[in-house]
């Protein structure tokens, strides 16, 4: 009797152990399922963050692209004498610092250097040419999305068509592709911008001829007003989709 209740002893621990040893594989399933779940949820959080702080770093660059409708004049009066080409070209090339301290924000410089920047490529006989600019803007304050990465932006503006082209008027057609990342160390969501707009460049030339009084002489004074507009389509959106890998 004593040997059949050691025996059954025996056998209710091996079925014990081996009972417990089911249940401690099947809670390591279970545990390593829940924290698969957790990291793929965490992934995908991650990725919808990148995607809607990329929808709005699109949405603010459309509404920074489109308001880039800016008009910049410059003045030399009382000259002695007609302005040559190389006065002609300064005139242009001092109407930047005119639209640049017209902008609302830094991305707005940067828009306004690169459209204006190509048109000067092609004053001073650099056509065509390019520019492209390489920005990082933050869109932190937004209320989309609880916590945005740095923007990165790849501007470039190409001159496309020529619409008029002499001394005193030119107007230069140009195109604008934009490329975003948005991201971290994980990976990035791309999204790129095309759209187009218009450099117009007037210049006025006023003679005065004043006689003197006394003597009869004619003394002739030049006035020259330098005026030139920017105007820009308001892009359309091209989602480029999600890239895995370090940040740009």
């Amino acid at each position: 009797m004593r040997k059949k209740l050691n025996s059954n002893r025996g056998a209710a621990i091996a079925i014990a152990l081996l009972y417990f040893l089911i249940c401690s594989m099947v809670s390591a399933v279970l545990l390593a399922s829940a924290k698969a779940n957790v990291s793929r949820v965490n992934l995908q959080t991650q990725q919808e963050n990148r995607y809607l702080a990329a929808v709005s770093a699109a949405e603010f660059l459309c509404d920074e692209i489109a308001s880039c409708r800016a008009e910049a004049t410059v003045f030399d009066t009382d000259r002695d004498s007609p302005a040559d080409d190389g006065e002609i070209l300064q005139y242009q090339e001092d109407l930047l610092d005119r639209f640049l301290d017209s902008a609302d924000n830094e991305v707005q410089r940067e828009i306004l250097s690169a459209v204006y920047g190509t048109y000067l490529d092609y004053a001073d006989g650099a056509f065509p040419g390019e520019q492209e600019k390489e920005f990082v803007f933050s869109l932190e304050e937004s209320e989309d999305v609880a916590r945005i990465p740095k923007v990165h932006a790849v501007l470039t503006v190409k001159p496309d068509s020529l619409v008029m082209d002499s001394i005193f008027t030119r107007q230069l057609h140009v195109t604008m592709d934009c490329r975003l990342k948005v991201g971290d160390d994980t990976g990035w969501y791309n999204m790129s911008l095309d759209t187009s707009g218009l450099v117009s460049f007037y210049l006025e030339e006023i003679v005065n001829e004043n006689t003197d009084v006394t003597t009869g002489a004619v003394h002739t004074t030049y006035d020259f007003t330098a005026h030139a507009v920017i105007s820009m389509d308001r892009p359309i959106v091209k989602p480029s989709g999600l890239e895995e890998g370090e940040e740009p």
